[in-house]
């Protein structure tokens, strides 16, 4: 059993990470978040009207920058489909395809992700092997 300091200094070691997640339709507020101080990472979606603006903006003041690659929501009233959206139909060619756009996109990105509600049998695998 660990001592009531051993739990502190776990506390202290441990690092907060903060991603802005859905950054790219709306200028005024991706500039919000791109102007918060200290290490913010800002997830972009890559074919958003504002995004290369924004890409520009959050590089120059030193902020990660990861794609936020859009994939095929669970059906809903208020689900949207995003430009080049990842879809369960699609071949690997297809998906390898729209993530590389994707990635492409977004030259000064160090990392992808997708909201893990949106995922589709071919998420794991494409992902990482665009990464490596």
């Amino acid at each position: 059993m660990l001592a009531a300091s051993s739990w502190v200094n776990l506390a202290n070691a441990a690092d907060l990470i903060v991603v802005i997640d859905d950054v790219g339709y709306n200028k005024v507020r991706g500039l919000r978040a791109i102007n918060l101080p200290g290490a913010v990472t800002i997830a972009v979606l890559p074919f958003a009207p504002h995004t290369a603006g924004l890409i520009k903006q959050a590089f120059n003041l030193d902020k990660n920058i990861i794609v936020h690659q859009p994939m095929e929501p669970h059906p809903s009233e208020h689900a949207r489909e995003e430009h080049d959206t990842l879809k369960l139909h699609m071949s690997d060619d297809e998906f390898d395809t729209l993530v590389q756009r994707a990635l492409d996109a977004v030259p000064m990105g160090t990392g992808l992700h997708g909201k893990p509600a949106d995922t589709t049998p071919h998420t794991d695998v494409a992902i990482n092997a665009a990464l490596e």
